[in-house]
């Protein structure tokens, strides 16, 4: 049975029944098509026989339901949370805590690989769900019959697969990875990336030092601008243009209205604020040698290293049940010999530490040693 939930007064009573139970399902639908910040349209909660709609459109005061997010003490089951964190923290201001993804859940219980809800239910259920209202207009009021269906669907099927898959988890000591991986993906969630944006332009690994400084400040001033006017960044300039405008270094607005890219005049009707950013970066006093640089493809050694240690991590991963792309990623093992190999010692990716590094930690130190060893010398430290 679905509940609407549009006052305040109605969240406290909601909250009330909630604070009782063990655990509660979870999902959010949200509007982001023209903004940086997504819009929250609705907050679906589900018990094992009711489903409670929270209109966050009428509601003011989430601190009841924040309590139940940021507890300890409730289970909180959702279905790849990544989205859904953001929207939280936007509408309730909520951290949230104890939650349990079925999604990463699914891959430690070796039933798929980032399968997605409709896929899981099929998988664990063996009941088929429609997915036709993904893209519809969820901040609409009133919703349709259709939106309501699917909306409560979202979430109705959750304690059934949470049952199902704790119980696998439980039988391989599994479970508390997947609230190690969960709280590390909230965690990166609430960390503002602004002032490393620059890292994720990958495009931008050949710069030198000096231009990757400048592309850090013409993203800081794009994170700040796309911020500020709630606009997606690619509305104020695209990442491969701050590329060629770091590349470049233009002196004045000659130079940067020479600069090629397929918007034009996105750089002439700011060309002022992109030569004041690149004036910051220039007058920043910096300490070259501690300047994050963006991640550089692995070279032809590297290459062999990485396939030698997915080789012995996948005969690993068979003889644990457990598949290799969330035991070790292709992500995580470059980071990890990029890592060592700028420090000529073995650094693990934070991601192969907790509960990966009780399977494949000494694998993975081993097998890097050995390689650094016989590259820089036999002094090296792990």
């Amino acid at each position: 049975m679905n509940h609407w939930v549009r006052t305040n007064a109605e969240l406290k009573e909601c909250c009330e029944v909630l604070q009782q139970l063990p655990l509660i399902g979870l999902d959010t639908e949200f509007m982001r098509t023209n903004t940086f910040f997504p819009i929250p349209a609705l907050i679906q909660v589900s018990t094992p026989d009711q489903v409670f709609f929270l209109d966050p459109q009428l509601i003011t005061d989430f601190s009841p339901f924040r309590a139940i997010l940021d507890s300890e003490e409730i289970v909180k089951i959702m279905h790849a949370i990544g989205e859904d964190v953001e929207l939280l923290r936007i509408a309730a201001g909520a951290r949230l805590a104890r939650v349990f993804d079925t999604q990463i859940a699914a891959v430690l219980c070796n039933k798929g690989f980032s399968l997605g809800y409709a896929a899981l239910v099929k998988k664990l259920l063996d009941i088929d769900i429609e997915k036709g209202e993904t893209r519809s207009n969820w901040l609409a009021r009133p919703l349709s019959e259709a939106q309501e269906k699917y909306a409560a669907v979202d979430v109705v099927y959750l304690h059934q697969m949470y049952n199902i898959l704790a119980r696998e988890l439980n039988e391989k000591n599994c479970m508390a990875a997947v609230y190690e991986d969960t709280d590390r993906l909230i965690s990166q969630s609430h960390i503002e990336i602004i002032d490393d944006y620059y890292l994720k332009l990958r495009g931008g690994w050949r710069l030198p030092k000096e231009n990757q400084q400048a592309l850090k400040y013409l993203c800081i001033w794009r994170e700040n601008k796309a911020r500020s006017k709630n606009t997606p960044r690619s509305r104020i300039i695209d990442d491969n243009t701050l590329i060629e405008i770091a590349t470049v270094l233009p002196k004045d607005t000659a130079e940067l209205n020479e600069i090629h890219c397929q918007k034009p005049w996105v750089i002439r009707k700011q060309s002022d604020e992109i030569l004041a950013a690149l004036s910051s970066a220039a007058a920043q006093d910096v300490n070259w040698d501690s300047l994050p640089l963006i991640s550089r493809p692995l070279d032809s050694n590297q290459q062999l290293l990485y396939k030698k240690m997915k080789k012995l991590i996948t005969r690993k991963s068979e003889e644990v049940s457990i598949p290799f792309e969330i035991l070790a990623n292709k992500k995580m093992l470059e980071k990890t010999i990029l890592q060592s190999y700028d420090c000529r010692k073995v650094v693990l990716a934070e991601e192969l530490l907790g509960w990966r590094g009780t399977i494949i930690g000494d694998l993975v130190k081993d097998t890097l040693q050995q390689q650094i060893a016989a590259e820089f010398g036999s002094s090296v430290n792990s």
